[in-house]
């Protein structure tokens, strides 16, 4: 999933959802990271629930400086396993990046 498109279609949500990634389960994305050289986002899943989880409204403010072809990525830092995004869906008070 690239930005252009992810901010397209996030445009009308809630920008207080929770932010949550699915790789092989549902986790809290404790930190984003955008890199400029890769041209990625980086969403570093917790299997910890954080103090101060991250929401949409923060992934916005940290990626509004990026170029829309910047494509997301998650990253499990326990398998050190980084996989492609493909889309999101709503659960609860929860957008879940998968």
């Amino acid at each position: 999933m690239n930005l252009k498109n992810f901010i397209k279609s996030t445009a009308e949500l809630d920008p207080n959802l929770i932010l949550k990634g699915d790789q092989d389960q549902v986790s809290f994305i404790s930190k984003i990271l955008v890199d400029s050289e890769n041209q990625i986002i980086l969403l570093t899943l917790s299997l910890t629930k954080p103090t101060s989880p991250l929401r949409l409204f923060d992934l916005r403010k940290q990626t509004s400086s990026a170029p829309s072809g910047f494509k997301f990525y998650l990253f499990n830092p326990q398998k050190q396993q980084k996989t492609y995004t493909f889309g999101y869906y709503l659960r609860d008070q929860y957008l879940v990046i998968k």
